[in-house]
């Protein structure tokens, strides 16, 4: 077989979530006097806490307590009961506000920790059922969401688990109960079939209630509210259609062509769109407002509304539902109620509270910038990362890693992949992979995760892996010329990818002669083949094969410093929830899918 150059492989808007309830909590919220000054925190009642005191934006205040970053970038927790004062003087690298009496931090190098409102740590999410837990969410109705391994499960305030890691994914708790998707339906995504799946209802102390089926539509909203869960179906001419269902599936509101979305559910109404405009409809089916306006927004619990009457302009007004304007202002810009008052924008650099009349509650301090909704992370990464723990489960030896040589033949190879593909981690039933898939190919691949670790496996060869014989396929008697691993810098590796890279290398260099090497990467000759290895400041490449080792540049690695990605959102792919991102206008909107959870389901074994 010849030698190669090197080959470096690659690798739900509706919203009907309750998200008033847990802002009515909000005591102060961050705010700006000006746009070049710092930030403070001002009061729903329109007094100030304090003003100007910190560079970057707090967190809301919550159980009379917030965070906020010091001069290198680290958040301190803060308590508000008299005056400001600093509790302890630990550093947080992550942190949640403190929605319930405990709060989620994370310290640098350290797991996902829930502290009580004097800094104590109350109890630390390391490890579940003997894996460990890589992600964790706030509290939502009492229930924070992890992930151990490649699965989901929740807690509750205690820290109890209350829900064992065995779900591919689970949505936020609303009204006592959640979504949850089974892992039995892993090979209904991986094939792409998720038009029969059932998805689990779950109380909040753990309990199933019940299951409801995709037989007849998709789930499109990510919780009930008032007893109803937004779904879609569609007509025999291909169009959308959306109505809503309690939690035994059976109509609440059928679906109908009038209804082509639902943006958001308060007391037995809801907004929705015909495709055009909003409108208001009740569970009846009846129509309180027609649909007119290019935006509505729910102001408060009751029955108020902020309405946009022309998509151009950016001019929202107070209504009820009598459609009868309530005050006489407009304004470019809308939170919803926390209490009893609301903060709108009068001018593009002036905010105001008004109450519920409409009337302005003239504040003493300018605000030219103001959020509600910085709660900080929205998912917390766990900091601790056991190196020598994933590099002893690839088995990296100088014949290669994973049990994977260059002597294996095209079906064993592919057999390896498919089965920690199907598993999903290492250590899975054996599958027999099928040669039908692999005509006309050259190359396998696939992912596992390892301690919360998410890695990319690959290998390459010359020719086609299997080739047609009659009416089916056999694999072709060839062997490799490299496999590859990928660990990309995300999740709990995140700007750790140098450190990961270096003790791979350190590992490697046992095997062979070191031809190449530098602070970030490395080429290890180990007979005929080679080992190469390199930190990309966004991850790892590890590649095994019939390298041309003279042709390989390294000194692209040398100066290469270790990119911290972006936080992780709470949700970030929809694939299996027909679920869309909400409009801009909708400030409490909390966007899609765990990071790693559905990412390339669905896509797995495509052709």
């Amino acid at each position: 077989m010849k030698k190669l150059s090197l080959i470096i492989f690659s690798a739900l808007a509706m919203v009907a979530c309750n998200q008033t309830a847990v802002n009515d909590g909000i005591q102060y919220l961050p705010f700006q006097e000006s746009q070049k000054s710092g930030w403070g925190l001002i009061g729903t009642d329109g007094q100030v806490l304090v003003s100007d005191d910190y560079k970057q934006m707090p967190t809301v205040v919550m159980h009379n307590r917030y965070f906020a970053k010091n001069k290198d970038g680290k958040w301190e927790l803060y308590g508000v009961e008299n005056q400001p004062r600093q509790i302890g003087t630990d550093e947080y690298t992550q942190v949640g506000a403190f929605v319930a009496e405990v709060a989620p931090v994370v310290e640098e190098g350290k797991s996902v920790e829930f502290i009580d409102t004097e800094g104590n740590v109350a109890f630390t999410l390391d490890r579940v059922d003997g894996k460990q837990v890589s992600t964790c969410t706030n509290f939502s109705d009492g229930v924070a969401v992890f992930r151990a391994g490649k699965y989901c499960g929740a807690i509750n305030t205690r820290g109890e688990v209350i829900i064992d890691p065995r779900y591919i994914e689970i949505l936020p708790a609303n009204e006592g109960k959640m979504l949850a998707l089974d892992r039995k339906y892993e090979k209904n995504l991986r094939q792409g079939e998720i038009d029969d799946i059932n998805y689990t209802i779950i109380a909040t102390d753990g309990k199933e209630l019940g299951t409801i089926s995709t037989r007849r539509f998709k789930i499109a909203s990510r919780s009930f509210v008032s007893g109803a869960l937004v779904v879609t179906d569609e007509s025999g001419n291909g169009t959308v259609r959306t109505g809503l269902i309690n939690e035994k599936g059976d109509w609440i509101v059928k679906p109908t062509d009038k209804i082509k979305s639902v943006k958001a559910i308060r007391n037995n109404t809801f907004i929705f769109s015909d495709g055009d405009a909003y409108g208001v409809m009740n569970f009846e089916g009846d129509q309180v407002i027609r649909p007119r306006y290019a935006n509505l927004i729910y102001a408060d619990q009751g029955e108020l509304l902020f309405a946009k009457d022309d998509k151009e302009k950016a001019e929202y007004k107070l209504i009820d539902m009598q459609e009868k304007q309530v005050g006489r202002d407009q304004f470019s810009n809308v939170l919803p109620f926390i209490g009893s008052k609301a903060i709108v924008q009068e001018s593009a650099d002036n905010w105001i509270l008004i109450d519920e009349k409409g009337e302005d509650q003239r504040l003493k301090q300018d605000i030219y910038s103001i959020s509600a909704s910085a709660k900080g992370d929205e998912v917390l990464v766990s900091e601790y990362v056991d190196y020598e723990s994933v590099i002893s489960a690839l088995r990296l030896t100088k014949d290669g890693f994973l049990d994977m040589t260059l002597s294996m033949d095209a079906e064993h190879i592919a057999n390896t992949v498919w089965t920690i593909e199907a598993a999903g981690e290492l250590g899975g039933e054996k599958i027999a992979a099928d040669a039908s898939r692999f005509a006309g190919k050259s190359e396998v691949d696939g992912h596992f995760i390892v301690n919360g670790i998410r890695i990319s496996l690959s290998s390459n060869f010359d020719e086609s892996m299997a080739v047609g014989v009659g009416g089916g396929a056999q694999f072709s008697k060839i062997t490799p010329n490299q496999i590859g691993l990928q660990i990309p810098a995300v999740g709990m590796l995140r700007g750790k990818s140098g450190v990961m890279a270096r003790d791979i290398i350190s590992r490697v260099q046992a095997f062979g002669q070191t031809v190449q090497s530098n602070q970030n990467a490395a080429i290890v000759k180990v007979g005929e083949a080679a080992y190469f290895v390199a930190n990309s400041g966004t991850g790892v490449y590890v590649v095994y094969g019939l390298l041309d080792v003279n042709q390989i540049d390294i000194s692209q690695y040398q100066s290469i410093v270790d990119k911290a990605a972006a936080p992780v959102k709470r949700y970030e792919t929809e694939q299996v929830f027909d679920i869309i991102e909400s409009t801009i206008e909708d400030v409490y909107s909390i966007g899609g899918a765990f990071a790693d959870s559905l990412e390339s389901l669905g896509e797995k074994y495509s052709d």
